[in-house]
């Protein structure tokens, strides 16, 4: 009868649960990154027109493509939870909506 000594015994069992968590870890990651690219492919694809801060400019996206550039919004100098929105994209739901955003991003 061959003995095992503990210590690889030891080892081993802890290899396991290090490639599980990595596992894990990696499964749960491309979940989140996935989740992502999905979100924001339905952004860039919906009906509705997205605003959205790109190359320090705010655009106007429709299906992915730019429809209008606001110049006169200044990033910089909006709060820092209007640059977070513009940053995700806000989704328009009507010209009024639209106008709304600008006069107060265009103060």
């Amino acid at each position: 009868m061959a003995i095992i000594p503990l210590k690889n015994t030891v080892v081993m069992q802890m290899s396991k649960k290090l490639i599980i968590i990595i596992l894990v870890f990696t499964v749960t990651l491309a979940v989140i990154i996935g989740s992502m690219l999905i979100i924001n492919y339905s952004r860039e694809n919906s009906k509705n027109p997205i605003l959205k801060e790109e190359n320090g400019q705010v655009k106007l996206f429709r299906n992915g493509n730019v429809i209008a550039i606001y110049d006169d919004i200044v990033i910089d100098i909006l709060p820092q939870k209007d640059r977070e929105a513009l940053k995700n994209g806000i989704e328009i739901k009507s010209e009024e909506e639209l106008m709304a955003i600008i006069e107060d991003y265009d103060g």
